[in-house]
């Protein structure tokens, strides 16, 4: 135990003591989490393409249906896929596992309370008698204002923990549509007060229709306030909303802990070209020794750098999450980074080669991660693939711990890394056995 905890110690004082390496492994990424945070604001959001939103519509009239048919529409084609769902509760569920970025829950009685101008359609399909001056201002008080104490029509949004990004963009393009909406609704109510007060105009209810659109017109050019008969709820449960700075904070250490643990383990090569190995290993100590006391040096080092990068951006208000969970995501993410640093190791046949191997697979697995962008913004295979690198597990249990899941609901993802990393120390130690000898 004594010889291994001698080469653990070595590998972290020989990272700590080497200048350019303290830059590489702490300076930088801090510096381009401050500098990724700036360039968006810090909790700023962008917009995405083929953002999924599922749509739930009670309501049987226009009106809600024009609302479902402007997500569906040629335009907003590449920006939402939107889908159609009936089960309410199945569909919370789903973008509460991020399946979705958000749900939008029409209610029954959207349309009548919104525009009820079926008894002028009526009356002038079936061609019975034209309204009584009693009907139509029965209808058209049902368009004034609210009364004091009423409640509004309520359209609700369900947003997604994961998905933060993809949420406000629903939310910009259903409040555009419930504006317009709103104003059209506000140019009926002033048609109805004209056409209360003009006797002739109430002989033909089908007037009523061409003079509310043409006000309504006026109305939307115009720009004026309109009071609010709609009321847009979002419901983002108990989680935090996403912010740039915690998202990249996380991300970017991630990917430079790659970098040091892919370093590490090719430094087993430096030495072997150096000589030192091949003179431990005929030494009384077990090769196997030699090797799990270099990889736990390194690992060590991967914590040491982890933790001080989670301290340091804390301080310009990154949040990583709860202490404890992050704890343990930031052991099995070293675990999971130092197994791919054996696992070049083990089969590059030279230094310069492993670290080609290292440089590449790390910046190609943030890339494809989304440790530069957001991960959701990535189709759907590409997130799937990205799944055989740390970087990969990293984003999805911090950006979970960020949005206030509880270490149990990480449970399964903290698994996948776990199972990751021993993949890659199986292959690592094949790769060991073939080199070494062991």
């Amino acid at each position: 135990m004594n010889k291994l905890w001698t080469l653990t110690r070595k590998e972290v004082l020989l990272a700590f003591r080497d200048r350019g390496a303290l830059i590489s492994m702490l300076l930088t990424p801090l510096l381009l989490t401050v500098a990724i945070a700036a360039a968006f604001g810090g909790g700023g959001d962008q917009p995405i393409s083929n953002i999924p939103v599922l749509l739930l519509n009670r309501d049987e009239g226009p009106l809600a249906a024009f609302i479902v048919e402007a997500f569906e529409s040629e335009p907003l084609q590449d920006l939402v896929v939107a889908e159609r769902v009936t089960d309410e509760a199945e569909a919370r569920v789903r973008v509460d596992r991020g399946e979705a970025a958000a749900l939008v829950l029409l209610p029954a009685d959207f349309s009548e309370r919104m525009l009820p101008l079926t008894p002028l359609f009526a009356a002038a399909d079936s061609q019975i008698e034209p309204l009584t001056p009693e009907q139509m201002e029965a209808i058209w008080h049902s368009f004034g204002a609210p009364e004091a104490g009423a409640d509004p029509t309520l359209v609700e949004l369900y947003a997604s923990p994961t998905r933060r990004i993809g949420t406000a963009v629903t939310q910009a393009i259903l409040s555009q549509v419930l504006d317009g909406m709103q104003v059209t609704v506000r140019g009926v109510q002033a048609s109805m007060s004209q056409l209360a007060q003009d006797p002739a105009a109430q002989a033909d209810p089908m007037q009523l229709v061409a003079l509310s659109q043409t006000l309504g017109e006026g109305l939307l050019e115009q720009a004026q306030p309109i009071e609010a008969r709609i009321q847009l709820t979002i419901d983002d449960g108990d989680f935090r909303p996403f912010r740039w700075v915690d998202y990249s904070a996380a991300s970017m250490a991630v990917l430079f802990m790659m970098f040091t643990a892919t370093a590490g383990g090719r430094s087993l090569l430096q030495e072997r070209e150096s000589g030192t190995l091949p003179r431990l290993l005929i030494s009384p100590n077990r090769p196997t020794v030699l090797l799990v006391g270099k990889m736990t040096g390194v690992a060590a080092t991967g914590v040491l750098q982890m933790v001080i990068l989670w301290r340091a951006s804390g301080l310009i208000g990154a949040y990583w999450g709860p202490t404890l969970p992050v704890v343990v995501a930031i052991l099995a993410l070293v675990v999971c980074a130092t197994g791919l640093g054996a696992l070049i190791a083990g089969w590059a046949r030279t230094t310069s080669q492993a670290a080609a191997l290292g440089t590449g697979v790390t910046l190609v697995g943030g890339a494809l991660s989304g440790s530069f962008f957001p991960r959701n913004n990535l189709p759907t295979w590409v997130q799937s693939v990205s799944l055989l690198t740390p970087n990969s597990w990293g984003i999805e249990i911090f950006a979970r711990f960020q949005s206030g899941y509880e270490l149990s609901a990480v449970a399964p993802y903290l698994a996948g890394a776990l199972g990751l990393a021993l993949a890659y120390y199986i292959v690592a130690a094949l790769g060991f056995r073939r080199q070494f000898s062991v």
